[in-house]
């Protein structure tokens, strides 16, 4: 299975919740729309239409590749890798590919650790403040 020419980063919602988004990368194979993520149990490659039953696509943004891309030698690599909320979620497995296969670089944090790092600062600073 081969990535050519482009990819695309999809932010859909999650599975559970309409307030937790998930990331991953799309790309077209043999006239199939496919996706590689990071899941709970590590990277796996599914059809966009299987991704899509149980999730609400967000946003799209397109990625030209340096050069076709080997999608078996991904799942190779990240063998036995598991989620990590802060390191290695979906998001920066993401980040990841973009800065390795396209002509494009991005920061590899988790906006959503960001945000809910900082939301989780400022309630219990007001928390702690009630309580004084």
């Amino acid at each position: 299975m081969i990535a050519h020419d482009k990819i695309y980063k999809i932010t859909t919602t999650s599975e559970n919740s309409t307030l937790i988004t998930h990331s991953a990368i799309a790309f077209d194979y043999n006239n199939t729309k496919y996706v590689i993520h990071m899941t709970f149990d590590g990277v796996e490659v599914i059809t966009l239409e299987t991704l899509l039953k149980t999730r609400k696509l967000l946003r799209t943004k397109k990625y030209k590749l340096k050069q076709d891309v080997q999608i078996e030698d991904i799942l190779y690599n990240y063998q036995g890798d598991r989620f990590e909320l802060i390191n290695n979620n979906c998001e920066t497995f993401c980040n990841d590919f973009i800065n390795t296969y396209t002509t494009k670089k991005t920061l590899r944090l988790s906006e959503q650790v960001i945000i809910y790092t900082i939301l989780t600062a400022i309630i219990l600073t007001i928390i702690i403040k009630l309580n004084k």
